[in-house]
């Protein structure tokens, strides 16, 4: 999974240097993964926040079956 986020990494500048940042729908697969109560909070705030692009993280997840926790987490959360 870090090789795929890593591959879709989005490149910007920050504080004039050039870096590359994990796209959110891959942090939130990371964090599905992971599993921890922080990491949980955190795909709630990344839900809350509206900027997921839902179609890509459907593919992640499917990709590295990780759409029956995203189903589990979030029915919860609701």
């Amino acid at each position: 999974m870090l090789e795929e986020a890593l591959t879709h990494a989005c490149e910007t500048l920050y504080e004039g240097e050039r870096t590359r940042v994990l796209r959110s729908e891959h942090l939130v697969a990371i964090c599905l993964q992971t599993g921890r109560g922080k990491d949980r909070d955190r795909v709630r705030l990344f839900r809350e926040e509206g900027t997921l692009d839902l179609e890509f993280l459907a593919g992640v997840l499917a990709r590295h079956d990780l759409a029956g926790k995203w189903n589990e987490w979030t029915t919860s959360m609701a």
